[in-house]
């Protein structure tokens, strides 16, 4: 029980980095585009 939900809090944590990295990288090319 206690190592699915710790399983669980890391697979969440790596979703959650790789989404701001994404979202990081659409800002820089949204304002590489609007110059």
């Amino acid at each position: 029980m206690s190592a699915m939900f710790v399983i669980t809090n890391i697979i969440i944590s790596i979703i959650v980095l790789v989404v701001l990295l994404v979202n990081d990288s659409a800002d820089w090319c949204c304002a590489a585009n609007r110059g």
